[in-house]
């Protein structure tokens, strides 16, 4: 129970900091204006994960060889990198809070994404429960931002909705695509972080 707890808090701490630093990063003037490269951030984010992935492969003796092909992890890295990319971006048109609510209708993407690459089907009260909670985070983000759309215009809202939009499909897809590879090829996590 002890572990259980300490995993929740580890991730609920890391999680949120992550999110409060991303948010204060795109969004602050800094002297030489504000953070204008997402790219930058994906990259250094990625190139990270891989070098902490390949030190910990290579202490468990596991860098090589891999259960799954290497051009197998394209899809996941292409849509992980996507996905990443459209959430940075659609922090300089949605505020953090904003982000927030939109991913938690993440689960009609992932079972729109389950059902067109993997065949999966759910059960009509699944997709009942999940466009209520969609619903019900609409109906406050719109009412949250009424004022920011009557401020700022509406090519402003477009834009980060279309980011959110993008987010949510790209993100859908990584775990749906990781999801496959782990029960085909029973990959590591930190195999599947590496690739």
């Amino acid at each position: 129970v002890r572990e259980v707890l300490a995993c929740a808090a580890g991730l609920l701490v890391s999680f949120l900091s992550w999110g409060v630093l991303q948010e204060k990063i795109m969004v602050t003037t800094y002297a030489s204006g504000r953070m204008e490269s997402s790219n930058f951030l994906v990259f250094s984010n990625r190139l990270a994960a891989v070098l902490v992935a390949a030190a910990i492969l290579a202490r468990q003796g596991e860098l090589r060889p891999f259960k799954a092909p290497l051009y197998k992890f394209s899809l996941v890295s292409l849509s992980n990198v996507l996905s990443s990319w459209c959430q940075l971006e659609s922090l300089k048109h949605v505020s953090f809070p904003t982000q927030v609510l939109a991913k938690s209708s993440k689960l009609i993407p992932v079972m729109l994404v389950g059902t067109l690459l993997l065949g999966r089907r759910y059960a009509a009260w699944e997709y009942g429960v999940a466009v209520t909670i969609c619903a019900g985070a609409a109906v406050f983000m719109l009412a949250q931002d009424a004022d920011r759309v009557a401020v700022e215009g509406m090519e402003v809202s477009m834009a980060g909705a279309w980011l959110l939009g993008l987010y949510l499909f790209f993100d859908s897809a990584t775990s749906q695509w990781q999801s496959h590879l782990f029960r085909s090829f029973g990959v590591s996590s930190y195999q599947m972080m590496f690739g």
